[in-house]
């Protein structure tokens, strides 16, 4: 699992979007409390995010696309 501090949501939405191209139905695993999305990064892989209020992002299965992203930024940034 990786953790990111992102700066704002702008940021976050950036990273989740490109490390999901498919979502699944959270139900086993959503909470009241924080944002949980799982589902296929683009790569093919099993992908669950978590992003709380404080706009730290966890992400399992996903470390080396969420490592390229963090590092390439947006490009419209």
């Amino acid at each position: 699992m990786r953790r990111a501090a992102c700066k704002d949501w702008a940021e976050a939405s950036c990273l989740i979007s490109n490390l999901l191209a498919e979502l699944e139905q959270p139900c086993r695993i959503c909470r009241e409390d924080i944002l949980v999305l799982t589902g296929r990064s683009p790569t093919g892989e099993t992908v669950t995010i978590r992003l709380g209020p404080d706009l730290v992002l966890e992400a399992e299965g996903c470390d080396e696309l969420l490592d390229a992203a963090r590092k390439r930024g947006c490009p419209d940034g």
